[in-house]
């Protein structure tokens, strides 16, 4: 008799293919802490993570770069001589 796997079951992936494709593509970690008393906001902390491999960091922040570069010269603006 055949057995069909479940949905999960197809999507199933090793740690190890797990971390390749975050080492690849990158992912953003997000995270927002707020300690209160009484309904009041003592502290708010807001953290945002970045993982990614460096080859794939630099990728992205030389496509960033290009596109700033384009936009300012479109919109005549001095954003690349203040970076």
């Amino acid at each position: 008799m055949a057995r069909f796997q479940t949905e999960a079951e197809q999507q199933h992936i090793s740690l190890c293919e797990a971390l390749d494709r975050i080492l690849n593509k990158g992912a953003v970690v997000v995270a927002d802490i707020s300690i209160s008393v009484a309904n009041i906001d003592l502290v708010y902390i807001s953290l945002q993570a970045l993982i990614t491999s460096v080859e794939t960091g630099r990728i992205f922040a030389n496509q960033t770069r290009n596109d700033h570069q384009v936009i300012s010269k479109r919109t005549g603006s001095q954003y690349d001589q203040a970076v």
